[in-house]
């Protein structure tokens, strides 16, 4: 028997680029049933910044979360954003919560692979928060 995985989230987007990470998202190889499907909204505009959230319920997405996160993070990294936030909600394992930072900010004149980016993970049940490193300079 499987457990329900649901997974939401928001992406912050530089406004200059929106053409860019249309493309973006335009190209990035989603797969048709499972487990990177495009859960991605329409980018809407904010104050200093555009947002693209995103939802979905998946059957026990936690035997191929590291697929999912790599994806996750190749997809990022095709963009011009500032940050991100992914929360996944398993009814067997508990939540857990990646925080993704760039440090470049709104650095337009580096591409986005070229951009290096931190992110701080918050393990299954509210276990410590872990740093790791992205992308390196």
């Amino acid at each position: 028997m499987g457990s329900k995985t649901i997974v939401y989230g928001f992406i912050e987007l530089d406004p200059q680029f929106n053409q860019e990470n249309r493309q973006a998202f335009d190209a990035c190889p989603f797969d048709a049933k499972y487990p990177f499907t495009n859960i991605f909204g329409t980018e809407l505009p904010g104050y200093e910044s555009s947002t693209v959230s995103f939802a979905g319920t998946f059957k026990s997405l936690i035997e191929d979360w590291n697929e999912w996160e790599i994806r996750f993070d190749q997809l990022l990294a095709s963009l011009y954003c500032r940050s991100a936030t992914v929360r996944m909600s398993d009814d067997v394992h508990g939540e857990f919560v990646i925080q993704y930072v760039c440090n470049d900010g709104w650095e337009s004149t580096l591409q986005p692979y070229q951009r290096r980016w931190k992110k701080w993970k918050t393990d299954f049940d509210g276990l410590e928060s872990e740093e790791n490193h992205l992308r390196q300079k």
